[in-house]
């Protein structure tokens, strides 16, 4: 196995933002005073369940569609070797100095 990656997971968090984003756009228009006739509480709660019904499935495209792939686990058999740095040089003593990080 070489490498495993997983998503960050924003579809969900665009389909809640576009779906109580449409709703409450809905709500807003439907209860703002018109010149027209005026629309019932039902149909403006109708309205905003279909239109947030809408703008959460847009945003869950949205966010399937621009979410990226991120590297869990780079396997192979010289991923840990290759994460850690080896330093070797002289020491200020006239000795030598060893150093061993890990980089993550």
């Amino acid at each position: 196995m070489n490498q495993i990656s997983s998503k960050k997971g924003l579809a969900e968090k665009w389909a809640a933002g576009c779906c109580g984003g449409c709703a409450g756009a809905a709500i807003i228009g439907g209860l703002m005073p018109n010149t027209g006739t005026e629309a019932s509480i039902g149909t403006v709660i109708g309205g905003a369940v279909v239109l947030g019904i809408m703008g959460g499935g847009t945003g869950y495209l949205i966010g399937m569609l621009i979410d990226k792939w991120n590297p869990v686990y780079s396997g192979g058999p010289m991923a840990l070797l290759h994460k850690m740095d080896f330093k070797l040089g002289p020491d200020t003593k006239g000795g030598f100095h060893f150093g061993l990080s890990y980089n993550f």
